[in-house]
């Protein structure tokens, strides 16, 4: 594992942490951030993160307009939980059906907090990965539009967050990058990664 995979691993796995503020920083409502209620489906994530450039950046996936849930919408690869599947084997498993990316190509350096998200009642646990080296993703068109590679940095400057109001006048908090406003839980998830990062000084030594 690299000095900097290794990094990353101890923010997952800080003792005394809260995330509870970074995630309502950029969460639509508080539900997002509280216990499911009965019968929610359940889902997960994978965060795929690898270094270039020195820099590290994440793996994002924009919906196509053509799906049922959240369309349009920027997330992590990521969807529901087959039976008798674990959380990790529905992140690996979606990883590899959505962007291309085998699961021997992810090092798994640990989880964050799961996320509610009330408009499609899902349950979602989001896991982070480490790549070695730029991936080389395959995308799926019937559940992928576009890639999109964010360096985690620039997400913690004032003027990479903006405003969403995908619902009447509801204004929600979003990530602006590459001409797109990320929010919802994948910003949720983001906020939280970015918070314990911070924690451990990790933006200072790269």
């Amino acid at each position: 594992m690299t000095p900097i995979a290794q990094q990353i691993k101890n923010s997952l796995s800080l003792k005394d942490f809260d995330p509870k503020p970074a995630m309502m920083r950029m969460a639509p409502a508080r539900d997002a951030v509280e216990a499911p209620p009965a019968g929610a489906r359940l889902g997960a994530t994978m965060g795929v993160l690898y270094e270039m450039e020195r820099q590290v950046w994440v793996v994002l996936a924009k919906r196509p307009m053509t799906l049922r849930n959240h369309p349009g919408q920027v997330a992590f690869p990521g969807g529901r939980c087959e039976p008798n599947e674990t959380f990790l084997e529905t992140a690996l498993r979606e990883t590899e059906e959505e962007v291309g990316l085998a699961p021997h190509f992810i090092e798994v350096l640990g989880s964050l907090s799961p996320v509610y998200i009330p408009p499609s009642n899902f349950y979602v646990s989001p896991f982070v990965g480490w790549h070695d080296g730029l991936p080389n993703l395959t995308p799926s068109p019937d559940e992928v539009s576009r890639i999109i590679d964010v360096p985690l940095q620039a997400l913690t400057t004032p003027d990479c967050i903006g405003e969403i109001n995908p619902i009447g006048d509801w204004r929600f908090p979003a990530y602006l990058v590459e001409g797109e406003k990320v929010w919802g839980a994948t910003a949720v998830i983001l906020s939280e990664l970015i918070a314990r990062l911070t924690a451990v000084d990790f933006f200072t030594r790269m």
